[in-house]
């Protein structure tokens, strides 16, 4: 019985450690998180292409400024 109370104690004392080694990888510098940015804002524009909401000249014209804002 007294086992079963170590084992409960020792995964409350480890489950932080648990969530922080299973959360994804955040950007590490000002580099990663722009280009995180920019993959999350091209991924926002497909989604609204494939919706209906965005024709292609639009599409064509919002993903070329986003790999613009990118090279700079």
């Amino acid at each position: 019985m007294i086992w079963l109370l170590f084992l409960a104690l020792a995964a409350l004392a480890l489950a932080p450690l648990g969530l922080v080694l299973l959360r994804p990888p955040r950007p590490q510098g000002r580099r990663e998180a722009d280009l995180a940015l920019y993959r999350a804002q091209l991924a926002e524009l497909e989604r609204e292409q494939a919706a209906g909401r965005l024709d292609e000249a639009a599409f064509a014209a919002a993903r070329t400024e986003v790999q613009r804002r990118l090279l700079a």
